[in-house]
């Protein structure tokens, strides 16, 4: 009984999660539809880096390892304990001492080889002082987007290859995390390259608003139809 109610509780709040995702990605794309062209070489990079992950060229121990790298990062800063980080070609894992949702799953969200490419990108600025020149800046959101595209590329194939991090919170529930997570980065991406936050956190509250309105009239709708169906049961009056 105490695990069947554990599991409603995981279920409803993974459709919570997922509510409150969708609002996030109709605010994405009605921020991001404004800065469309200028994101195109990212698009670019990232569109390349999926195109080569999908003819073979994946760096398999390259990704295994920013992989455990994550999580070994995640654990140090809730100061946990860990041990035995390994890395090889058919997988990788890290001891971790009373593991939370965060240290689990952050690598299937967090883009580390994409914060990575920021900041060597932040050096190169405070290097060279002034604004970088047109071939810095295409390059560096060419690589931007290729860094992305590798560690979503990844992502999906390890979670529809099976992931026992997956089993830890329950399949369903992580799965809607890791959506959030990396709907998140993407929303904070793309307010932090239009700088339209006010905009961006209205149409979020918008979208939260709308959906919720929509919900409760289907509803209500919903009860309706029952109370309808149960008085017009045969014996009632």
């Amino acid at each position: 009984m105490k695990r069947l109610a554990q599991n409603a509780f995981k279920g409803l709040l993974a459709a919570v999660v997922l509510f409150v995702t969708v609002a996030m990605a109709r605010a994405v794309v009605g921020v991001g539809s404004g800065v469309a062209q200028s994101a195109l070489p990212s698009l670019l990079g990232l569109l390349g880096a999926v195109g080569v992950f999908c003819l073979g060229f994946r760096g398999r121990r390259f990704y295994i390892f920013g992989h455990e790298l994550t999580h070994w990062l995640a654990a140090k800063a809730f100061r946990r304990q860990t041990s035995s980080f390994r890395v090889g070609l058919r997988g990788g894992s890290v001891a971790v001492e009373r593991p939370n949702l965060f240290i689990v799953l952050c690598p299937y969200f967090v883009p580390l080889y994409s914060l990575v490419w920021v900041g060597l990108y932040g050096v190169y600025l405070a290097l060279f002082a002034g604004p970088p020149s047109g071939g810095a800046s295409f390059a560096f959101q060419v690589g931007l987007g290729a860094s992305y595209g590798f560690h979503l590329a990844f992502t999906i194939w390890t979670l529809w290859a099976g992931q026992k991090d997956l089993l830890i919170f329950g399949t369903w529930f992580s799965l809607s995390v890791i959506l959030f997570g990396n709907t998140l980065v993407l929303f904070l991406t793309t307010l932090v390259a239009t700088r339209e936050w006010g905009a961006g956190m209205g149409l979020f509250g918008g979208h939260l608003q709308s959906q919720w309105a929509t919900l409760a009239r289907g509803v209500s709708a919903l009860w309706a139809l029952g109370l309808e169906a149960y008085r017009r049961r045969p014996g009632t009056g």
